[in-house]
């Protein structure tokens, strides 16, 4: 589901993109990069400005860069390495002169890659010593369902290989990465973090730009000690607009605000840039955004309320029908220790570290100094005004 898509403007984030960029571009750096934060903070907006950043760079002598959104191909390893595959290779043509016969080879190459996915059969991507992609149907594969670590593993080698023979650096930008534990049930993949590893220990120069709104546990993934993944990527937490930013977006968003409606945008929902964007675009003529705020987070048709309801649900199907939607209600009227919590929304004591925990996971509550709270605000005004009578 997508309520409004990545603005192309880039606010308050050139820090982030500014690192990134210096990373990639110097020859002497072998970084990876790991962007956190909560769902619809900035993420996929710095990493759409990156990548095109990069493609001027390709044109001049640096990178080769290839993004993909993990979660349209969660459900699909093989799929993901075909995409990422002809991606690359299109990317590589891109930075080739015009006249080379080398580029007609590759329009020849990304057509066989088409008509060979079209046909719904898996194919194996490498470089001849000519530096032209080589296209064939993988022998060895009878079954589409099998060995599926071979695909990817492909895919990677396959990277190494056009880093190679271009003397560019390939930077591969996945963004939803949290997804890719769910690659463990395929045959191959059942250690899915070693394997990455395995591919980010014999990449040359190759750099990976990842990105996901699951904070609690990429941290673990990526930045505890016991993980695979530990020590392979700088982590960058991606955080909500400083002020003048927010109401800068707010004010352009919606060019008939008023001072005090920026401000009182701002005191609503801080700094996240959606939450933001789809207050002043929703607000109409005479209403003031407070108004707004409250009709965009109580109507079934309202923006806020869509965005907040699939957020939850997503995590917690089948919530409303039970304990969380109690925790998360009770924690909407404020901070609670665990036994206010069994105390204020009548659960067993002893049921709500399990509850609990899961909701930490999913980043939607936060223990601090043994107080339990919601994370998001706007979150918690959802659950606020849905449990007043």
């Amino acid at each position: 589901m997508m309520i409004g898509k990545p603005p192309e403007d880039v606010i308050d984030r050139e820090s982030e993109v500014g690192r990134i960029l210096k990373a990639m571009t110097d020859k002497k750096a072998n970084a990876n990069f790991a962007l956190i934060g909560h769902r619809r903070i900035g993420k996929s907006t710095i990493l759409q400005k990156v990548k095109r950043e990069l493609e001027k760079e390709n044109h001049a002598a640096g990178c080769i860069p290839v993004y993909v959104d993990l979660g349209e191909y969660r459900y699909s390893p093989v799929e993901l390495a075909e995409v990422l595959t002809e991606e690359l290779t299109r990317a590589y043509a891109r930075g080739l002169p015009k006249a080379s016969q080398l580029l007609s080879k590759i329009t020849s190459s990304l057509g066989q890659l088409a008509e060979i996915r079209r046909l719904r059969a898996r194919f194996l991507a490498k470089l001849d010593s000519t530096g032209q992609p080589a296209i064939e149907i993988d022998p060895y594969i009878k079954d589409r369902d099998s060995k599926y670590d071979r695909a990817l593993d492909n895919f990677f080698e396959y990277a190494n290989r056009i880093s190679e023979a271009s003397k560019k650096r390939v930077v591969i930008m996945i963004d939803e990465f949290q997804h890719v534990t769910e690659y463990s049930k395929y045959d191959g993949l059942e250690n899915i973090l070693d394997f990455l590893r395995a591919v980010l220990e014999r990449r040359k120069n190759v750099s990976f730009i990842v990105s996901g709104s699951r904070i609690h546990y990429l941290r673990n993934i990526l930045g505890e000690g016991g993980s695979p993944l530990f020590g392979h990527f700088a982590i960058i937490e991606v955080k909500p607009l400083a002020k003048e930013y927010a109401i800068d977006l707010f004010s352009k968003s919606n060019p008939r605000a008023t001072a005090q409606d920026c401000e009182d945008a701002y005191s609503l929902v801080d700094g996240h840039p959606f939450y933001l964007v789809m207050l002043a675009e929703a607000q109409t003529e005479g209403e003031s955004v407070k108004e707004t705020y409250q009709r965009i987070l109580t109507s079934t048709t309202g923006a806020l309320y869509l965005y907040v309801n699939y957020i939850v649900t997503e995590d917690l199907p089948n919530y409303k029908s039970t304990n969380y939607r109690r925790v998360l209600e009770s924690l909407a009227a404020g901070e609670k220790t665990i036994s206010e919590l069994a105390k204020d929304a009548d659960i067993r004591l002893t049921h709500l570290p399990r509850l609990l925990t899961k909701l930490i996971e999913y980043d939607l509550v936060r223990k601090e100094g043994g107080r339990y709270f919601i994370v998001d605000k706007v979150v918690r005004d959802y659950f606020k005004m849905r449990s007043q009578p």
